[in-house]
């Protein structure tokens, strides 16, 4: 190496020689970027002026380039290297980067190992590594800074041997660019290592990877996700992609036995050994929740949102909450002042509704025919209702509570 003005230049110690491989080394030291005559990023007059020999004596070089070790140095980004086309490692462990682009090293079909760990990488682009024509084995990003990743850096079409994003601080995973999996081709097999970040809930695959439904993730079936030693919290999450583990992610692989560390009685159990019913989300205003009038838990085991608004001074019936994962409801509004019945859209997606002890006068039949599903409907003590529309003669009288009402049984409720 030679220095000038903060800049470094590679000197050949001899000269090229096409049945040779080389590799470039400088450890422990200062640099704070590559050397300017590395694939010739440098484009500063000064330097290029004072060593053009040099510049223009590397390009020989670069197509036989095979390692790049810059390790324990302060190089704060890296620049395109896919000038050198035969290399095989870069080593940058315990440098200064930020930030890794998608284009660095796109076109490298040899490269094999990248060692990043152990610098102050926040962000790196998505399909950074895993993205044809690329086929590494060993990429190490571990000991960093990242507090998110994009889902399509996760996976490769290629085999390989580990993927390692341990120690950041990664809580959240996106697919920025909404690219979904190619059922056409088989994905891995390799090791993805996520273990002692902050991830607290499990993503949405279905959601990330832009699939249909989660039957798809069978083509994760050859690979290993890491994500033990995380601040786990056990909750509704979880269940959709439990119920599809033993046939996709393998959950009884000892990398899949995952700790709970919330909430607090299921603390420091093993997700294989929980009760699928007991992993529910508390449900927030944020997500659509009527608070404080209303309770709202989604529970994916039994595919029902829980909705508690009982003696909650309502007027009207409230606004239910999203799910992600539930597609029926179970409401209960009892006790409250309400007098109408909305034909609001979400009563066909009722299962159980309690509207006992309130003030309803009537029963909408279009509002009846969307409780059609409904198991059960308790209209008990709405001393004001006098009539039920026709369609209630079709329900079940034993899933059906009708107590303490006086209705008037005229000729609407004789069959013809």
């Amino acid at each position: 190496m030679h220095y000038v003005s903060g800049k470094c230049v590679v000197l050949a110690e001899r000269e090229y020689n096409e049945f040779s491989i080389y590799k470039i080394e400088h450890t422990h030291s200062d640099l704070t970027d590559l050397p300017s005559n590395i694939c010739n990023w440098d484009s500063e007059p000064f330097i290029r002026d004072l060593y053009e020999d040099e510049f223009d004596n590397m390009q020989a070089f670069w197509p036989a380039v095979v390692e790049l070790d810059f390790q324990y140095n302060r190089i704060r980004r890296l620049q395109d290297i896919n000038c050198s086309t035969k290399l095989d490692a870069v080593n940058l462990q315990g440098n200064n980067l930020t930030y890794v682009s998608n284009n660095s090293f796109a076109n490298l079909t040899f490269l094999r190992t990248i060692n990043f760990t152990g610098n102050h990488i926040q962000y790196i682009d998505p399909s950074t590594i895993a993205e044809s024509p690329l086929n590494l084995l060993n990429v190490d990003f571990s000991y960093s800074l990242m507090t998110e990743m994009d889902v399509m850096n996760l996976l490769s079409l290629h085999g390989y041997c580990e993927i390692n994003f341990s120690h950041n601080n990664i809580s959240r995973f996106t697919n920025k660019l909404q690219q979904s999996l190619n059922m056409s081709k088989t994905y891995g097999p390799g090791l993805t290592s996520m273990n002692n970040n902050q991830i607290e809930s499990f993503p949405n695959l279905r959601e990330l990877y832009v699939i249909e439904t989660l039957n798809q993730l069978g083509k994760f079936m050859a690979f290993v996700f890491d994500i033990r030693e995380n601040p786990i919290n056990c909750d509704c999450t979880f269940q959709p992609i439990l119920s599809q583990s033993v046939y996709v992610l393998g959950v009884l692989r000892n990398y899949m036995d995952i700790i709970c560390q919330s909430p607090p009685d299921l603390a420091d159990t093993s997700i294989r050994n929980v009760d699928p019913d007991r992993l529910f989300c508390p449900l927030p205003a944020s997500a659509g929740c009527k608070k404080p009038e209303c309770l709202c838990i989604d529970k994916p085991y039994d595919g029902i949102i829980y909705i508690d608004c009982s003696n909650g001074d309502l007027g009207e019936l409230p606004d239910v909450p999203y799910s992600e994962y539930s597609s029926h409801i179970y409401l209960n509004i009892s006790d409250n002042r309400i007098n109408t019945i909305r034909n609001v859209s979400y009563l066909s997606k009722i299962d159980v509704i309690d509207l006992s002890k309130n003030d309803i006068v009537e029963i909408p039949s279009e509002v009846a025919n969307l409780l059609e599903n409904a198991s059960v409907i308790d209209i008990s003590d709405n001393l004001r209702l006098k009539s039920l529309p026709r369609e209630f003669q079709r329900r079940d009288v034993c899933k059906t509570f009708m107590r303490n009402l006086e209705i008037r049984c005229d000729c609407t409720w004789i069959e013809t």
